[in-house]
């Protein structure tokens, strides 16, 4: 229990790799969860994105400096909306991250099932697309690294919720959370592949 994942997940090149779906998404009230390690940081990674690439239309967590600094951190953003959490990001680490929004932007990050950041993310209506995980809308920002059981809620989940993830690895939905409010769960336990 509370042992970060160490089983099979999706490997991402960092060159064109990423999984892809129709985008029937949360525009808020969402939480975003997923397991990653990182084989070699560039600018920056989606770890999973659906919505638009313009100001408060994304709906992302990605791997980014936070338009500051050199470190890595947890990013939750809305495109030209960004908060960043606090934990120095490493390579070679296997992480557990949740971002979690409310339906007026307020946003918090939870890094290892502990709040590890907060802020307010712009939140603007958009036209509903694909989602992507280890890459951008429209190619870029890709992930080197693996991803694994990804998770969207359209609930924004509260800090013990996230911490009841993290501490108990085999539930899908947090203790207090109905299941229906899971709207999107990619194990992305197959290995490596091309499919």
């Amino acid at each position: 229990r509370a042992e970060i994942y160490s089983g099979k997940a999706l490997d991402f090149d960092g060159v064109n790799d990423y999984v892809s779906g129709t985008d029937n998404l949360p525009t808020s009230n969402y939480t975003i969860c997923s397991y990653f390690k990182v084989k070699a940081f560039g600018a920056s990674h989606i770890v999973f994105q659906w919505g638009e690439n313009t100001t408060g239309k994304r709906r992302a967590m990605l791997i980014w400096t936070g338009g500051s600094g050199t470190a890595m951190r947890v990013v939750s953003s809305t495109s030209s909306s960004n908060i960043a959490g606090d934990t120095e990001l490493e390579t070679g680490k296997w992480y557990f991250a949740c971002i979690s929004v409310d339906d007026s932007g307020n946003a918090n990050i939870y890094v290892n099932g502990q709040h590890d950041g907060s802020g307010v993310n712009t939140l603007n209506s958009y036209t509903a697309g694909s989602y992507y995980v280890g890459a951008v809308l429209g190619a870029g920002e890709w992930m080197k690294g693996q991803i694994a059981n990804a998770k969207v809620f359209n609930v924004a989940l509260t800090a013990t919720q996230v911490a009841d993830l993290y501490n108990n690895p085999e539930k899908v939905v947090p203790t207090g959370v109905d299941n229906t409010a899971l709207k999107l769960w990619l194990p992305m336990m197959e290995g490596a592949g091309t499919t």
